[in-house]
């Protein structure tokens, strides 16, 4: 990603994480000066891609029509996760609460599950794809 925004992005691989690969584009390497996020799945090939919140827009579509996301930077970040393999999860869908089979479901006294849009709190499929666990 580095070389298709002409600068280093910060780079991090996660662990204790259902998403194992992080990556940010700083807000001055790309054409609507706004950071983005971009995190690789532990489960599937599926991407999330932050502007810069996870929960900042409802998907790609949404953040190029807010100005958040340039067309050209949209098309640099489809590429490059097509050619890995990858499939982007919109962000709407991943803000749903998780109803599989698994302890983010249970409730658990003092655990604090990391999402975002209307269920912030509980755990959801952004949870399970993409958060620390």
């Amino acid at each position: 990603m580095s070389d298709d925004f002409g600068g280093p992005c910060h780079l991090d691989q996660a662990q204790d994480a259902s998403a194992y690969f992080r990556a940010e584009v700083a807000a001055h390497l790309t054409g609507a000066g706004v950071l983005l996020g971009v995190r690789l799945s532990n489960y599937g090939r599926l991407a999330a891609v932050t502007t810069p919140l996870p929960d900042s827009h409802a998907d790609l579509d949404d953040a190029v029509e807010q100005g958040a996301v340039s067309a050209a930077d949209r098309r640099r970040i489809e590429v490059a996760l097509t050619e890995l393999g990858y499939e982007i999860a919109p962000l709407r869908l991943l803000h749903h609460r998780y109803d599989g089979v698994t302890w983010l479901a249970d409730d658990v006294p003092g655990a604090v599950m990391l999402s975002y849009g209307p269920h912030a709190g509980e755990a959801t499929w952004w949870t399970r794809f993409f958060e620390h666990l």
